[in-house]
C-alpha cells in the first residue's frame, strides 16, 4: 500500500512520534502510530476491514474513510486507488456532532 497525506501537518503528525506527541499527547500518538502499522500491513481494500474499528463514512463524506483513535478522535482517510492500494490521510479530528 502507498500512504500519501493531504498536507505536510498530517504528514508530520502520521510519521514522526514526537511531532504527534507534541499535537495529541502521548496516548492518541500511540495509537495513530498503531493505525499506521496497520495501514502498512494491507494490501487490498477488503484488508482495511482489518484495520481496528475502520468505516465508511456516509453523507457529505460518503467518499472517505474512517478508523476510531480514541473516542472522540477518528482519522479520516480515502482511497485514491484500488489497484494498488493507495489511500490519502485527510486529517484526525472529531466529526461528531458537525453538521
Amino acid at each position: 500500500m502507498e500512504i500519501k497525506y493531504k498536507n505536510k501537518g498530517i504528514q508530520k503528525v502520521c510519521t514522526d512520534y514526537s511531532e504527534a506527541i507534541k499535537a495529541y499527547g502521548q496516548k492518541l500518538a500511540e495509537i495513530t502510530h498503531r493505525r499506521m502499522k496497520e495501514f502498512r500491513a494491507t494490501e487490498t481494500e477488503q484488508d482495511l476491514s482489518f484495520v481496528d474499528r475502520c468505516h465508511k463514512l456516509k453523507g457529505k463524506r460518503k467518499a472517505q474513510y474512517a478508523v476510531d483513535l480514541g473516542h472522540p478522535f477518528r482519522l479520516v482517510f480515502e482511497l485514491t486507488s484500488k489497484d494498488p492500494l493507495v489511500i490519502r490521510i485527510i486529517e484526525i479530528e472529531d466529526y461528531h456532532g458537525k453538521q
